[in-house]
C-alpha cells in the first residue's frame, strides 16, 4: 500500500483554560478519509524547522498531499499584503515550500488542494491573487455558503488536461472554498 504524508497545519488554542497558548498539529479528516478509502494509508506531515527532518519525511511517503489552510504570505511571491489577504502563518509557507522541493528532488508525486494548491504555485516560482476580487473580470463566488458536498458554479475543463480526460466533458459544476486564486504560474 502507498502511503501518503498530508501536510497539517496549526492550530492555535486561544479560549481560557489549562490549555491557552498550546498548538496543535491538524487536518481535516476529510484528507485522511479520501486517502484511506483510495486504500493508501495517510500520515500527517508536522510542520518542523529542520532541513534533514523534513526531507526524512519526504523519503518515508510514496505521495505529497499540501493540505488547505491559511493564505500564503505575499513575502513569498514578492507582494505587499493587500487588504483583502486574511490570516497567515509564514512558518507553514516556508515548511512547505521546503516540503515541496524535496519531494521534486525525490522525484515524488504532490498533490495540492486549495491553499496547497497555491503553496506549490509559489515554491514554484508563481504569485497569486490575494484575493479574487483582484483579478479583472470575475464575478463568480468561490467561496461558497453551502454544504461541503453541494456544487455551485460551473467551471471550463482544457480538453488537453489530464482532468478532461477524467471528466470527458469541457464543463462541470463544482464546489469551492477558497478566496485566493493563480496569478502569474510558476515553472513546470
Amino acid at each position: 500500500m502507498a502511503i501518503i504524508g498530508i501536510s497539517a497545519s496549526i492550530k492555535f488554542e486561544n479560549k481560557d483554560g489549562f490549555f491557552l497558548g498550546y498548538e496543535y498539529s491538524y487536518v481535516g479528516n476529510n484528507y485522511v478519509n479520501s486517502i484511506s478509502k483510495s486504500g493508501a494509508i495517510p500520515i500527517l506531515l508536522p510542520i518542523v524547522d529542520n532541513d534533514e527532518q523534513i526531507e526524512n519525511q519526504i523519503k518515508l511517503i510514496d505521495g505529497l498531499l499540501i493540505s488547505g489552510g491559511y493564505d500564503v504570505d505575499p513575502q513569498f511571491y514578492n507582494e505587499e499584503p493587500l487588504e483583502k489577504l486574511e490570516t497567515i502563518y509564514p512558518k507553514r509557507d516556508i515548511y512547505e515550500i521546503k516540503l515541496i522541493n524535496f519531494a521534486l528532488k525525490h522525484k515524488k508525486p504532490i498533490l495540492g488542494i486549495c491553499r496547497g494548491f497555491q503553496i506549490l504555485n509559489v515554491a514554484l516560482g508563481g504569485s497569486l491573487y490575494q484575493d479574487i476580487s483582484y483579478r479583472e473580470n470575475t464575478f463568480v463566488k468561490h467561496s461558497q455558503n453551502a454544504e461541503p458536498h453541494q456544487v455551485t458554479h460551473t467551471i471550463d475543463i482544457d480538453e488537453d488536461s489530464t482532468l478532461f480526460q477524467i471528466a470527458n466533458n469541457r464543463q462541470e459544476k463544482v464546489n469551492s472554498f477558497h478566496h485566493l486564486a493563480l496569478k502569474n504560474i510558476g515553472k513546470n
